[in-house]
């Protein structure tokens, strides 16, 4: 049969029956690939011609170029057959050639610009060559089939050689470029560099894979996390779309802003979704034509191959659209995760003292942002499903007439009802989230506090009291939990009731191929309702727990009332005429007013400087408003009027709280944070808060765990790990609140002599130091002296002038030797003492023997931790759970057998 039949209908066959005809496969075949890749390589080309480049490997560059070239020649010349009419052809031969040329150039173009200036094989490039080269040997059957000549047959095989270039060529596009990528490879992922198929099959994952397989795996084998998910560049872009003023009084503004914040990763699913859905649809049309064919009387061999052809692409397209569905999907839950959590945490930092609930935040960074992610699974679901379920439906109609209407009913009715809960979805879900977050602040507290509260006699009490919370937290879920139920038993319902019902009304008899194809097109039609019904109380729930977080976004913030003067070169104003030397003092205070309501404040008519390079001790009565002073140098006042002038930049600024703060981590880590490691100044601090004879005691050094809130250490260790803390950020300005609670009198006076005394840790650095302290003994040694009183300040200046007056300091009557007649030389030999007799510990002996105990615990699995569950369970309903799960199980999956 000849290239050009005559033929008139673009969708005919050819003589075979089995082929569609030369226009059809040159136009979807040939054109449109080369369309859509033509437009979107174009705008790749530009996109990328503005990034650096990453990559260098001029070889392997030219290697791809010179195989484009061959390609691009290749297409010449079957340009010039068709051109110069050797053999007759239709109008969109030339038309298709000359598509594929331009392709074949812009090819070449972007091949050398994606090879250098991405650190991934070129995704446009990959997707292209596969697709096209599936689509080229569908061509290339055709036209040795309809050849009729020896032209003919020099363009076909002309053709099916630029096939074999096109598979080298994507060979070649395919290979990742890790080697040759400028980046220190430890810092990145395999992913970043992985191409569209590594992906689709999580090859990038293998070497992951391998390395658990020999050993068990711990936080530092884990790759590193994916530069596109940091959360640093996404938070940019989230508050470059947030405005605050905006928000407030939109119930949805949260989500809009989300919404173009993460508008790429948002859409990109679709695709792999809608391509998933287009291979589950064909699955019931090629059944009804595979029991057509098998119930011919005689069997063409062409068809058969067809039919395996045919198998093999839809169950591939079903696995690699599912890979790449989720792989998207989770990418965007990733995202937004990493955003609202940062926002969370960035506006808890922000948020006003004695406004603000920890514990809010607490539940919105776990519980709430949990069910959020849980929440997004079902957000491309839900709206696909309604348009498979109406493609299955209209397919239906095709097969079985106006019975389809039966399901339809079922559905309808089920929409009805989950209409009707939806109107309570969002009230229980805050009414339990609510709850929640009350458990969770109380359980917080009571483990950061366990230790006193075991002292006191009140754990049993607490504990009591903590159940009590978790009981109201279950029955303030009853609600939801009963909407939930209800609406996953409509969907469910609607797929096992709806086929049944469909056949019985049927009056017609059908065959094998039509009852089957039918039934398939049942499922389609009643699973997604599962999706539907179990979908949308799920992102209710995200939308409740969204408005959760947006209101806690929108509580008022802390204002820093100081006026900060300093260096320009750092950006920070110079201070005007009038206001005191810099080089004098640190925090001057005018006039000033501090509490903590509006209508009451602690501290009145504060006039203070804070004089540079010198100590500066803040005494007074229990109650005076020491720790209130504190916070008001630090600008942590909500209520305050007058002036506070600072000429320090608040980056440093160094402060410790009367109560220490704790992370969960190692003594080391809660002491460096995420400073930069210095082996000597991380020495220093240790020796002057005497750190090193508590060490020496802990068994795994400064490894030791220190637990949640430093829950294993004393009261004392606690305030001089928070006080060594300070010491080591090297700070300009230290303000310290009553750092010296539970020291005992010998271990204060050292650890005061190495770090405030005269030629003290801060002494030498020229630091200023702010001490708020009940340890009045200390005053001799103090360059400035505050003593507050009647909710103001009493008298200040320096000892010598104060006690020779007739106020608070003269009243104490305070006697004995100062710090400052001990020398800069003693000092510095007691702490060289100190750090001979207790040594940092080498711990990795230690540490290995407990990770090693730990990790086989993990590898064998903790069978105490199941023996927990069943027992708060109770065997009876674990029994009854294991059971029922067997049985879903087993019934969801056996009808896919049958089948």
């Amino acid at each position: 049969m000849p290239f050009s039949t005559g033929e008139s209908h673009l969708f005919q066959f050819n003589q075979s029956g089995f082929d569609f005809n030369i226009q059809f496969e040159q136009l979807f075949f040939s054109v449109v690939p080369s369309v859509l890749f033509i437009i979107t390589s174009a705008w790749r080309t530009f996109h990328q011609s503005r990034k650096p480049a990453v990559v260098h490997a001029p070889a392997f560059q030219l290697l791809k170029a010179i195989a484009i070239a061959a390609y691009l020649g290749l297409e010449l010349a079957l340009l010039v057959l068709v051109a110069t009419g050797s053999f007759h052809t239709p109008g969109i031969f030339i038309g298709a050639s000359v598509l594929k040329l331009v392709s074949a150039l812009l090819m070449i173009v972007l091949s050398i610009i994606d090879h250098s200036r991405s650190p991934r094989p070129s995704v446009l490039l990959s997707v292209y060559l596969s697709v096209t080269l599936l689509l080229d040997a569908a061509q290339a059957r055709t036209l040795f089939l309809s050849a009729d000549g020896n032209p003919e047959v020099i363009y076909s095989s002309l053709f099916c050689a630029a096939i074999a270039l096109k598979a080298l060529m994507l060979l070649l596009e395919a290979k990742q470029k890790t080697p040759w990528v400028h980046w220190d490879e430890k810092e990145h992922s395999p992913e970043e560099t992985s191409g569209v198929f590594s992906i689709g099959v999580f090859f990038w994952l293998n070497k992951m894979f391998m390395l658990g397989y020999r050993k068990v795996l711990s936080v530092d084998d884990l790759y590193p996390l994916d530069q596109a998910l940091d959360s640093e560049a996404l938070h940019d872009k989230f508050s470059n779309e947030m405005d605050y003023s905006k928000l407030k009084g939109d119930k949805f503004g949260l989500v809009k802003v989300l919404a173009r914040t993460l508008a790429v990763p948002l859409l990109i699913p679709i695709l792999p979704r809608l391509a998933l859905l287009g291979f589950t649809l064909c699955q019931p049309l090629f059944m009804e034509r595979l029991l057509d064919h098998l119930s011919q009387p005689t069997l063409e061999a062409n068809v058969g191959y067809g039919f395996i052809g045919a198998t093999f692409f839809i169950y591939s397209g079903i696995a690699i659209s599912t890979a790449f569905y989720w792989y998207f999907c989770d990418r965007l839950r990733t995202m937004t995760r990493s955003v609202l959590v940062t926002e969370i945490y960035i506006q808890a930092t922000k948020a006003r003292i004695g406004v603000s609930d920890d514990s809010a935040a607490l539940t919105l960074m776990s519980t709430d942002m949990e069910r959020i992610r849980y929440g997004m699974r079902f957000l491309h679901e839900v709206w696909v499903s309604m348009f498979q379920a109406s493609l299955a439906a209209w397919m239906l109609y095709n097969r079985l007439g106006v019975v389809f209407v039966a399901p339809i009913g079922i559905i309808a009715a089920g929409f009805v009802a989950l209409a009707f809960l939806a109107k309570y979805m969002g009230a229980s879900q805050r009414q339990w989230m609510a709850a929640v977050q009350e458990r969770v602040g109380l359980t917080a507290t009571v483990i950061s506090s366990m230790k006193n509260l075991k002292i006191s006699g009140l754990s049993s009490a607490i504990g009591s009291t903590v159940q009590r919370l978790r009981i109201e937290e279950l029955a303030a879920s009853v609600l939801f939990r009963k909407i939930f139920i209800t609406a996953a038993l409509l969907g469910f319902f609607a797929q096992l009731i709806g086929p049944p019902i469909t056949f019985a009304l049927l009056q017609n008899t059908l065959d094998v191929s039509t009852m089957f194809t039918s039934l398939a097109f049942l499922t389609l039609l009643t699973y997604p309702l599962s999706h539907i019904f179990e979908g949308i109380p799920h992102l209710m729930t995200t939308l409740a727990c969204l408005g959760r977080i947006q209101a806690f976004l929108e509580r008022e913030t802390h204002g820093d009332f100081r006026k900060v003067f300093g260096d320009t070169r750092q950006g920070i104003e110079k201070p005007p005429v009038g206001i005191a030397d810099s080089s004098k003092c640190v925090i001057t205070i005018t006039d000033g007013n501090f509490g903590w309501r509006s209508d009451e404040f602690v501290l009145r008519d504060v006039n203070a400087e804070i004089p540079k390079a010198s100590l500066t001790v803040v005494v007074g009565p229990v109650g005076s408003g020491k720790s209130t002073f504190c916070k008001a140098v630090l600008g942590e006042i909500p209520f305050a009027t007058g002036s506070v002038i600072s000429h320090t930049r608040p980056s440093h600024i160094g402060f410790c709280e009367q109560g220490a703060f704790l992370s969960n981590g190692s003594l080391k880590d809660n002491i460096v944070g995420y400073s930069t490691f210095d082996q000597e100044r991380y020495t220093e601090v240790i020796n002057a808060t005497s750190l090193g004879f508590d060490i020496a005691t802990f068994p795994n050094g400064d490894e030791t765990n220190v637990g949640s809130d430093g829950i294993t250490l004393s009261g004392g260790q606690k305030q001089r790990v928070s006080l060594a803390r300070a010491l080591y950020l090297q700070s300009d300005l230290l303000v310290l609140d009553d750092v010296f609670s539970g020291l005992d009198a010998d271990t204060e006076a050292r650890v005061f002599r190495q770090v405030f005394a005269p030629g003290g840790l801060i002494r030498r650095r020229g630091a200023t130091a702010v001490l708020c302290t009940h340890s009045v003994g200390h005053l001799m040694d103090a360059d400035h002296v505050i003593v507050l009183g009647n909710n103001t300040i009493a008298e200040q200046g320096s000892y010598a002038e104060l006690v020779t007056g007739s106020g608070y300091v003269r009243g104490l009557d305070l006697e004995g030797s100062s710090s400052s007649d001990v020398s800069t030389d003693e000092i510095e030999s007691s702490s060289i003492r100190c750090d001979q007799n207790a040594p940092l510990l080498d711990p990795l002996a230690t540490k290995s023997v407990r990770e090693a105990d730990i990790d086989m615990k993990r590898q064998v699995g903790d069978k105490t931790v199941y023996k927990v569950y069943v027992k708060s369970m109770g065997l009876h309903i674990a029994g009854l759970a294991l059971l029922f799960a067997a049985f879903w199980g087993f019934f969801t999956n056996f009808p896919t057998i049958c089948k």
